[in-house]
């Protein structure tokens, strides 16, 4: 990848991450979906709207852990989204929690002040 591209999927990735932290940081619930993988699917569906050399990852691979926000590892909120979705994932499972959680994991899509994350 040219210098160009990763500085442009990073700060792409800047931005989303933003809307996003400041969305789960209002109602950390909404994270019980795994929408880090939905925003580095957008991430990289902006960027290619914009640069025809970028490729788009499918939602699966995201999932998977193969494409990751390109400034995960300088940007500490991306820590702090995965972890509010490991926690909320598990108490989803809890019977008691079922009805609470069901709202959020009926999400189609969350739509972001600047951006949407879904497929």
């Amino acid at each position: 990848m040219k210098d160009y591209e990763t500085a442009m999927l990073k700060w792409i990735s800047q931005e989303v991450c933003d809307d996003l932290f400041a969305a789960a940081s209002a109602d950390n619930k909404i994270m019980v979906n795994n929408w880090v993988a939905f925003a580095t699917l957008a991430i990289y569906r902006e960027a290619a709207s914009i640069l025809d050399t970028i490729p788009v990852p499918s939602i699966d691979d995201c999932m998977a852990g193969a494409y990751e926000p390109p400034d995960k590892a300088e940007n500490p909120k991306w820590g702090q989204l995965e972890a509010w979705h490991n926690e909320h994932w598990l108490l989803s499972q809890m019977d008691s929690m079922e009805d609470i959680y069901a709202p959020y994991i009926a999400m189609p899509e969350l739509r972001l002040d600047r951006f949407t994350l879904g497929l």
